[in-house]
């Protein structure tokens, strides 16, 4: 069982909200941080102090990456439809067995970002505050839709898909199994906001993640996919109220995260029953 530091660090995304309040008129103004990013003053920056936009996370990551080589490094999983690159973040690359972690495949969730964010700094600057982490390879996607983010930023705040034609497809709907389930009416309606694509895996953006959840099958132990609905941690299957074989486990790593977080943060989480299909994929395979 993952002892209650890393989960509490994996399951960041439903503790971790940077110091803004909601505006859903808000573009890049409050996105961008008066902080200089060179060697002295990059130990300065602390992620929950404010959001990120794509450049300004990556010119952060490529610095990072360059003062703690040993410690840190990453590589472009592919680009997005608009020829973005989505980066994972690969921390403790000693270790075999791994924990994948892949935020703002809904281009709104700022906050799933900013968690992610959140789990590389503390990884390195805070390591010892989570012994079990060093266990572990810690592979962190923290925009896994750089063109839907980026028009969040300048755009339309409350967008959710990626980029692809004017309309858009739900990343979170357009992995493998179970594609074809019709979870609600706009799967199926171009113009919905849970709209699946054309075919499983259609994107550029869900066919990274599926890919790098492919070449880790045999050794990732834990995979979570943060973002900010709801304080909820969800696990499959949810395209049916059936149990999935190792529900049990799932169930009670669920549990030990939740306990954990309650122990730090008084929040307590409740069993309920959700619908969706990226998490089922990532279940099957």
């Amino acid at each position: 069982m993952f002892g209650l530091g890393v989960l509490m660090l994996a399951l960041a995304t439903v503790h971790c909200i940077p110091n803004f309040t909601f505006d859903s008129d808000a573009t890049a103004g409050n996105l961008e941080l008066d902080f200089t990013y060179d060697e002295n003053a990059i130990d300065d920056y602390y992620p929950l102090d404010g959001f990120l936009s794509f450049d300004r996370a990556n010119e952060w990551l490529t610095i990072l990456i360059n003062k703690y080589p040993s410690n840190i490094t990453t590589k472009p999983l592919d680009r997005s439809h608009e020829g973005r690159s989505i980066r994972a973040v690969y921390i403790n690359r000693q270790q075999e067995k791994k924990i994948i972690v892949v935020a703002n495949l809904h281009a709104r969730e700022w906050a799933a970002t900013s968690s992610a964010i959140y789990i590389i700094h503390e990884l390195i600057y805070h390591a010892n505050k989570y012994p079990e982490a060093s266990q572990f390879q810690w592979i962190v996607v923290p925009i896994a839709n750089p063109d839907g983010y980026e028009y969040t930023t300048t755009t339309d705040r409350l967008w959710r898909k990626n980029r692809n034609s004017p309309l858009g497809i739900d990343l979170n709907r357009n992995f493998g199994y179970k594609w074809e389930v019709e979870v609600n009416p706009d799967d199926k309606n171009p113009e919905g906001d849970t709209y699946r694509g054309p075919s499983a895996f259609s994107e550029q953006e869900s066919k990274a993640i599926g890919n790098l959840l492919k070449e880790h099958a045999q050794t990732t132990m834990l995979y979570v996919d943060l973002h900010t609905f709801g304080e909820t941690i969800l696990y499959p299957w949810s395209f049916t109220d059936e149990a999935a074989p190792n529900a049990a486990w799932s169930r009670s790593v669920a549990e030990e995260g939740a306990r954990g977080i309650l122990l730090r943060s008084g929040k307590l989480f409740l069993n309920r029953f959700v619908k969706a299909i990226k998490l089922d994929t990532v279940r099957k395979n």
